[in-house]
């Protein structure tokens, strides 16, 4: 069954070795060699702000466009226009080429190291969203043809949907818990649990006043990053909202054991 599941890859150190002297891209990868696989995993979804103060460790389906958005205002005093605040690498400090950058950036006791989770069920219901029933993220095309392997259907009722992509991310966990697709992946691995020290987890339900509390503690705050932080992104609409029966609730609970305990949800 692991082809029917689609990993996030490792890096290829040989490869990276080979091209390193004509590609920043991977000579910045060569960084990641000797570092553990939940670092390798995240790095390319670390922000740095261009005054390297704050280190903004992404942790998908948890409020990261808007928040890249606010960093994004932060650093230029504008709003983002783009598409994809997620392949702004331009602009941002953001994406694997800037790999050596992000793991010196996490292991800086003087960066001002920040994270944001959300409650475990809110959070793989919107996964289950955006992979399923709305099918805008740009992977959902590849999970929906994955998907066909554990029963799915289109005709298939909203509930029984979700009862494939549970199966679907439970597979995923038993073939690897670090390599599962950060959209769902465990979000104590997207933030680097006990392998990196952050200074404030923030939780996507009272985001607005712990992300301006957190700014000021960082001492990166000024008052016109009130109209970013007002910022809704992603949201979905309602004719696709879903809530899950008691017996999924279950489900999410076990299977999300690790994300309630340690972030006391």
């Amino acid at each position: 069954m692991p082809h029917k599941i689609p990993l996030q890859k490792k890096p290829n150190f040989t490869r990276a070795l080979l091209l390193a002297p004509f590609s920043k891209r991977y000579s910045a990868q060569l960084a990641l060699k000797y570092e553990a696989t939940v670092i390798q995993m995240l790095v390319r979804d670390v922000i740095q702000t261009r005054d390297n103060r704050l280190v903004y460790i992404k942790n998908a389906k948890a409020g990261c466009s808007t928040v890249a958005e606010i960093l994004y205002y932060y650093d230029h005093g504008k709003p983002y226009r783009g598409e994809n605040i997620h392949r702004e690498t331009k602009t941002l400090q953001q994406g694997i080429q800037y790999a050596d950058r992000a793991v010196a950036a996490i292991k800086d006791p003087t960066k001002f190291k920040f994270s944001v989770v959300r409650h475990p069920q809110g959070r793989v219901v919107s996964a289950f969203k955006n992979f399923v029933l709305q099918s805008n993220n740009r992977s959902a095309p590849r999970v929906l043809h994955r998907l066909k392997n554990f029963g799915y259907q289109a005709s298939l009722s909203n509930s029984q949907k979700f009862d494939v992509f549970i199966d679907f991310v439970t597979e995923s966990f038993r073939l690897s818990l670090e390599r599962t697709d950060p959209h769902f992946r465990l979000q104590k691995l997207n933030i680097g649990v006990g392998l990196i020290e952050h200074d404030k987890v923030i939780r996507l339900e009272n985001l607005q006043t712990e992300l301006e509390s957190a700014l000021k503690q960082a001492g990166g705050w000024h008052d016109n990053l009130i109209r970013a932080i007002n910022l809704k992104r992603n949201a979905s609409a309602s004719q696709f909202e879903f809530t899950p029966n008691r017996g999924q609730v279950k489900r999410i609970e076990e299977l999300y054991a690790p994300d309630y305990d340690v972030f006391g949800y």
